[in-house]
């Protein structure tokens, strides 16, 4: 079941601290706070969630994103991209 968390990284954190997920797909680039520091909050608390953070951007022409996207070690979909490519990655990370 797929679920609505939330529309910026503050309040994506308020959450994973009240639920539990099992997966969660963040936008590198979200208000408040962005992917790099929504992960970085998320490991800093220890949550094994942190390797469970499935990032997409459309914002590969970014250096800084590129090399965020490339030392993180979570999987990544860049945008535009249909649902098949986003079931697969989901389920390979479940596995």
């Amino acid at each position: 079941m797929y679920r609505r968390l939330s529309g910026n990284g503050k309040e994506a954190l308020q959450q994973i601290q009240q639920n539990r997920f099992d997966l969660i797909i963040c936008d590198v680039k979200m208000p408040e706070i962005d992917g790099p520091a929504f992960l970085s909050r998320t490991e800093r608390h220890q949550s094994p969630l942190a390797s469970k953070v499935l990032f997409v951007t459309g914002d590969l022409m970014n250096p800084t994103t590129l090399r965020f996207l490339e030392s993180c070690g979570n999987p990544w979909i860049a945008k535009p991209f249909d649902l098949k490519t986003v079931h697969e990655t989901i389920r390979k990370m479940l596995a």
